[in-house]
């Protein structure tokens, strides 16, 4: 969300942050999730960023979170052309592991096609995209 520029000063480092001019537009997907929750929590409101919440099964019970279905393409590219974010921070899919293990049709379609067309339509519109994951789904040591 910004701009990071290391400088030396002798022995230590500085950051200098130079944000955008403008308010930046964000939009969180799994907002409902507990890493999306811990994000929107984090983000807070601000007059630098807009943030745009996206939940499914239990957006309903969050204040300011949009029920969208991640597994409807167009659903999501509509809402994507509604808000015109600058940074997608997708948090959403299926995170546990008898599940993923049990059901590869279900976790296709909720966790591998979303991320992939959030990643075609955000590369096609210049949007920013950052894809978050907890190891709980993967740790990093064995396929």
């Amino acid at each position: 969300f910004f701009f990071v520029k290391w400088q030396r000063k002798s022995h230590s480092a500085s950051v200098n942050v130079q944000m955008p001019s403008e308010r930046i537009k964000i939009v969180i997907t799994g907002a409902t999730g507990l890493l999306g929750r811990a994000l929107v929590e984090a983000l807070g409101p601000s007059e630098k960023w807009e943030v745009q919440q996206w939940g499914l099964s239990r957006a309903k019970d969050y204040k300011d979170c949009k029920e969208v279905d991640l597994r409807k393409r167009e659903e999501v590219e509509k809402k994507l052309e509604e808000f015109r974010p600058d940074v997608v921070v997708h948090t959403a899919g299926e995170r546990r592991p008898d599940v993923l293990e049990n059901k590869p049709d279900l976790t296709e379609e909720l966790n591998e096609k979303p991320t992939t067309y959030l990643a075609e339509y955000c590369a096609q519109k210049n949007i920013k995209l950052l894809y978050l994951s907890t190891d709980y789904v993967f740790d990093g040591k064995a396929p």
